[in-house]
C-alpha cells in the first residue's frame, strides 16, 4: 500500500508572488484547471514564508512550488508508481516549460507499506540488521536500514551520476483515514542527482525522461527491499 509517492524539481530561483494570478498561471501550465488554490508555510532563512500550490478536491494530490524546488506529491493509497510517473512526467515539465525554469536537481521517492502474507517484523529484522546489535535475546521494537549508493543513469540530454537510496523501518504506523496505531514495516526508495551539482542544467524534456525512467528504477530497488523482507 502507498503512503506517498513524490517528484521533485529542484530550482536555482524561487517561485514567483503567491498571486491569484499566479495559481491560475499554475493551474493552466500543469494542465489542472479543476485543482483548488492552497497555501502553505514554509520556514526559511528570513523566518515563515507562505507558499501557494494546488490540490485537487481532497488533496490527496498536490503541486506545490516551494522555496528551492516545484513539487508533486500524491498519497493515494492504490497508485500504482507508473501512472504517478506518467502524472508528474506530465505536470512538472508543464511547468518549467510555462515560466522558462531549468532543473538544478531531479528526484522521485515513494514510501510504502508491503502486503506481505503473514508480516514478521521479528524475521525482518533477524534478516536485515548485524547479529551484533540483536544480541541479549531482545527482539528492537523499532529499527532503521539505510543504504545509499551511486549509480550512473542516462535521461534526456544527460548521463551523470545519482543517488540511489533504500530505507526500510520498522515502528508504529498510524494509516490515512485511521486512529489505530499498527506496528508495521515500511520501505521507501528514492533516485535523485547529486546535490553537488549546483548548476540549471535540465530542461522540460531531461525532467520527462527522468521521470519516464524512474518506475523502472525503482522497481529495480524494491524488488532488492522485498527479497529481504517477505518472510
Amino acid at each position: 500500500m502507498v503512503i506517498r509517492h513524490l517528484a521533485r524539481v529542484f530550482l536555482a530561483d524561487g517561485p514567483p508572488a503567491a498571486t491569484a494570478r499566479f495559481l491560475a498561471d499554475l493551474a493552466d501550465a500543469a494542465q489542472k484547471p479543476d485543482y483548488m488554490p492552497m497555501q502553505i508555510t514554509e520556514v526559511a532563512p528570513t523566518g515563515l514564508v507562505p507558499r501557494a500550490g494546488l490540490a485537487n478536491a481532497d488533496r490527496s494530490v498536490t503541486i506545490l512550488w516551494r522555496g528551492e524546488s516545484i513539487d508533486l506529491e500524491c498519497a493515494i493509497a492504490t497508485q500504482p508508481l507508473v501512472d504517478f510517473c506518467k502524472l508528474a512526467l506530465s505536470v512538472l515539465p508543464s511547468v518549467m516549460r510555462k515560466y522558462g525554469r531549468k532543473g538544478v536537481r531531479l528526484a522521485l521517492v515513494r514510501e510504502e507499506l508491503p502486503e506481505l502474507a503473514s508480516p514478521s517484523p521479528s524475521g525482518t529484522a533477524q534478516r536485515l540488521l548485524a547479529a551484533s546489535l540483536l544480541a541479549g535475546g531482545q527482539e528492537p521494537f523499532e529499527w532503521d536500514v539505510r543504504v545509499a549508493r551511486t549509480e550512473d543513469r542516462a535521461f534526456g540530454q544527460h548521463r551523470e551520476s545519482t543517488n540511489s537510496i533504500m530505507s526500510v523501518h520498522r515502528g508504529v504506523v498510524v494509516r490515512v483515514n485511521s486512529t489505530e496505531p499498527e506496528d508495521r514495516i515500511r520501505y521507501s526508495t528514492d533516485v535523485n542527482t547529486l546535490p553537488a551539482q549546483k548548476e540549471p542544467r535540465f530542461s522540460d524534456a531531461d525532467a520527462a525522461d527522468f521521470f519516464e525512467k524512474s518506475a523502472d528504477w525503482h522497481s529495480s530497488l524494491e524488488g532488492a527491499i522485498l527479497q529481504h523482507i517477505r518472510p
